[in-house]
């Protein structure tokens, strides 16, 4: 298992398999769809930039599925991708892209685990406060430094914009409190509403709030129009 999957389960002890039924819920479509899509939806789909052939996102797509299932490394996935679309007549894509892909997808999936960790009727109880943690180095965002540290209530509408991951190859995280952390570390609690900075496009909401138990009838046509080729692209 890898250093960057293993030590998010180490450290946090999440629902593993919340985070694998988020991700193998995705529908892959082209850029051009997603962008038709009402930001509602996003987090339904599955997709990347400059690849327009559905067959192969579908591929990718379970290339991904599989490595967060098995806990692949990057030098897996990058191995794996790069024999993908060689196979397909591509060149291999950059190490910069497939690392995006790579952290962007395994990133959100962890946190939707990690959330459904944090609402659990017990932990809530007992720590109903919850710390945005950002990694503060040289390639931390302004507006993520300026939240690192901050307290809301659990319940505080902002965590619907503010949930993590805030923007491409995030790092940040959610940590839960109680009151009595809160005395010890002499902390406050913060009010969403205060708060007047923003995510960065299209990760402005929690991908742990859009449900992956969907209904296709409820899909808009893009989307379910992208369902019924993923199910005829996998059916035996």
């Amino acid at each position: 298992m890898s250093s960057f999957i293993n030590s998010s389960i180490e450290k946090d002890g999440f629902k593993f398999e919340d985070a694998i039924k988020y991700f193998n819920n995705k529908i892959p479509i082209t850029k051009e769809e997603y962008k038709k899509l009402d930001d509602t939806y996003k987090s339904l789909a599955f997709t990347i930039a400059n690849y327009s052939n559905i067959t192969l996102l579908n591929e990718i797509f379970k290339l991904l599925l599989t490595t967060i299932e098995e806990g692949e490394s990057l030098n897996t996935f990058k191995s794996l991708l790069n024999n993908c679309l060689e196979n397909w007549g591509y060149d291999k894509e950059n190490d910069y892209k497939i690392d995006l892909i790579y952290r962007n997808n395994i990133q959100t999936a962890y946190q939707v685990g990690h959330y459904e960790m944090l609402i659990d009727p017990d932990v809530l109880e007992n720590r109903p406060y919850w710390q945005y943690d950002a990694i503060e180095d040289e390639d931390t965002r302004p507006e993520h430094r300026a939240l690192n540290g901050l307290v809301f209530r659990a319940d505080d509408p902002f965590w619907k914009t503010w949930y993590p991951p805030n923007g491409h190859r995030c790092r940040c995280t959610v940590k839960s409190l109680s009151k009595r952390d809160l005395e010890k570390k002499g902390l406050s609690i913060k009010k969403g509403e205060d708060i007047k900075i923003f995510p960065d496009k299209d990760f402005n909401y929690n991908p742990a709030l859009k449900s992956y138990d969907f209904n296709i009838d409820d899909l808009p046509k893009t989307l379910k129009k992208a369902y019924e080729k993923q199910m005829a692209l996998n059916s035996p």
